[in-house]
């Protein structure tokens, strides 16, 4: 996810630049308090009114994913602000964000974390195709969207840098 926020930081130069794209990241995090909510609030109205389904451990599987995003962007939100108030910490803050050696990190992590995922998906859905029709499509559409994302995302960024 640090990855997904960093895509604005590469041409930040002053604070100031750098203090707009920590407010745009505030917005993105209450858009995850949101999610959070309403994913909170799905699983306690069927766990207390519309009983969907048996599967009581799915709601409270529900509850706290729900409430951990809430609580993760709740704890970023607070975080960024305080280093919006502070120039020296916004400096440090920018500074960090910004250090080659850093991107090149989050960068790699996340290229070996989709690849892995890719892998595991088509693993489960070679073994799905045996026990589970419905488990092998939906992986089979995880794999389809994720190359296809992929060969859209190369072009893109081929014409854009």
């Amino acid at each position: 996810m640090i990855c997904l926020l960093n895509l604005s930081d590469k041409n930040v130069k002053t604070n100031e630049e750098f203090s707009k794209v920590l407010k745009k990241r505030i917005r993105i995090f209450y858009w995850l308090i949101a999610l959070g909510a309403i994913t909170l609030s799905v699983a306690l109205c069927n766990e207390f009114f519309w009983r969907i389904g048996e599967n009581s451990w799915l709601d409270g599987l529900y509850t706290g994913l729900g409430t951990g995003i809430i609580i993760i962007a709740v704890k970023k939100i607070m975080n960024y602000k305080k280093v919006l108030k502070d120039e020296g910490l916004l400096k440090k803050e920018r500074l960090k964000t910004q250090d080659e050696r850093n991107q090149i990190i989050a960068g790699k992590a996340m290229q070996s974390a989709t690849f892995t995922v890719l892998l595991l998906s088509y693993a489960v859905l070679l073994i799905a195709g045996f026990f589970s029709r419905t488990i092998f499509y939906c992986f089979w559409w995880v794999v389809t969207i994720y190359c296809l994302a992929y060969l859209i995302f190369n072009k893109y960024y081929n014409r854009k840098i």
